[in-house]
């Protein structure tokens, strides 16, 4: 069955109607012809409606109608429509403290509360780093140019699962990324291949090499090429084409 998404952070107030609900041709301007909303996109599947807490008080409105009537009302039209989802919702914030705070409707929140699943945050189980990690790989590795998902190292499964995650699993996937960058090909991946010197990420190395400038420079002057330097160092060589740009900045 359809299954629809749409965060409603980002819902702007003055479509929030047409959105959710749709629109009649010649509703508003530039409405030239008629358009399904969320709820008709979704009719008879589900809708997911991520970020209910950042939703402003107009969209929880119209939410807490529809919700109510099991009906949409497009906008522009004379009449409702019966509709027929399973509303999924989602947020990362206490429904009932921004009720405290007057930023949330609190008719609304018992008729999205009828099950209640609560999530826990990726610290909390870190177990299902490695299972995570390997299904981020899995998904990213061919647009970064690798033939197959790379192996992960004991070494980086261990220092992926020292860090507290405050960035849950948007941040692990971004790590998972650069990692794949870093990596250059490799078909293991390892805790050198964390971006040591990149401040958006405040990992622990766990057993990746600290490498001087003194011994990039020696490496590069003895090696016969910048390939083999960077295997003598114990680091991928994007690794060290970054350190050698570093050394070049005044």
């Amino acid at each position: 069955m359809p299954f629809h998404s749409i965060s409603l952070a980002a819902l702007d107030d003055a479509l929030s109607g047409s959105e959710l609900f749709g629109h009649v041709g010649g509703a508003f301007t530039d409405a030239k012809a008629a358009r399904k909303g969320a709820f008709a996109t979704a009719h008879g599947g589900t809708l997911f409606l991520d970020e209910i807490g950042k939703a402003s008080i107009a969209v929880q409105s119209r939410l807490l109608t529809s919700i109510e009537d099991r009906t949409i009302r497009p906008v522009g039209a004379d009449r409702a429509f019966a509709t027929d989802v399973r509303l999924v919702f989602a947020t990362n914030v206490s429904l009932e403290s921004l009720v405290g705070s007057g930023a949330f409707l609190a008719d609304l929140v018992p008729r999205i509360s009828r099950f209640v699943l609560r999530v826990p945050a990726l610290r909390e189980r870190i177990e299902d780093v490695p299972a995570l990690a390997q299904s981020m790989l899995a998904r990213h590795a061919s647009r970064f140019g690798y033939e197959a998902p790379p192996e992960i190292d004991e070494t980086l499964i261990k220092a992926l699962q020292s860090h507290h995650w405050p960035g849950n699993l948007r941040e692990l996937d971004t790590v998972i990324q650069s990692i794949l960058i870093e990596a250059d090909g490799a078909q293991r991946l390892e805790a050198r291949h964390l971006q040591r010197d990149d401040p958006m990420l405040t990992l622990p190395m766990g057993g990746a090499r600290s490498v001087s400038a003194e011994q990039v420079a020696h490496a590069c002057r003895t090696s016969p090429s910048r390939e083999v330097a960077a295997r003598q160092l114990g680091v991928s060589s994007a690794t060290l084409y970054r350190r050698l740009r570093q050394l070049r900045e005044p």
